[in-house]
């Protein structure tokens, strides 16, 4: 049975997919799944802080970039916060030794405040941006976010169809058993009015029959 036929058959057709479609929950699914928050919280907190930071040297990048990737963002606090007083060692300008000595690193501030960050940035737009990085520090961690992501939405996926096949299945049925009964009942009045021209067919034979007996009578008397 086409689709085309079901959607006519059933005009909620559409809202009844809709609403299958909506309790899946495909926006939010992800989020429940830590592996993938904690990867897509590292992945976001590279991108953003080597965007706000440009000008590391390429050691302090390279380690920023593998602190955040373990999730280590205490280490990666310690190294933004190094690249900044170096610069102002050797600076000419003469300043209290205060200046040099920044407060502890604090990494939970960071976390935090990239979090915030990630959170804003749909699931769906942050796998479509990974698939243009190429940063081959960060090709590992966006290879395997991107499987977890596919087996995640894999398991919903074949979930929501199974659902979907069941529920157009049982309107198949019922569309299949609505049609016979039409059929069936449309076979019967076909029969009983066959049956109705048959008998006043025969009626009127009966009654065509009896006029001439009538007609012959009445010759027969006269004579």
């Amino acid at each position: 049975m086409r689709l085309s036929h079901l959607k006519a058959s059933y005009p909620d057709f559409q809202e009844i997919y809709r609403s299958h479609f909506q309790a899946a929950k495909f926006n939010a699914i992800l989020k429940r799944d830590k592996d993938f928050e904690a990867r897509k919280l590292r992945l976001v907190s590279v991108r953003h802080l080597l965007g706000k930071h440009p000008r590391l040297r390429p050691e302090e990048r390279g380690m920023l970039v593998q602190s955040l990737l373990r999730g280590d963002f205490d280490n990666a606090q310690s190294i933004l916060q190094e690249s900044k007083r170096l610069p102002a060692i050797f600076t000419l300008v003469a300043s209290p030794i205060s200046a040099f000595f920044t407060s502890p690193s604090d990494g939970g501030s960071l976390k935090r405040e990239m979090k915030r960050i990630a959170a804003r940035l749909s699931d769906s737009q942050f796998l479509c941006e990974m698939k243009s990085v190429d940063d081959e520090d960060l090709q590992p961690m966006i290879q395997e976010i991107e499987i977890l992501s596919c087996s995640i939405l894999s398991s919903t996926i074949e979930t929501t169809v199974g659902t979907m096949a069941r529920v157009v299945v049982a309107m198949q049925h019922e569309v299949f058993n609505r049609t016979l009964q039409n059929e069936i009942e449309n076979e019967e009045r076909r029969a009983r009015s066959e049956a109705l021209v048959m008998f006043i067919r025969k009626l009127n034979a009966l009654l065509a029959g009896w006029s001439d007996w009538y007609v012959g009578s009445d010759l027969i008397k006269s004579e």
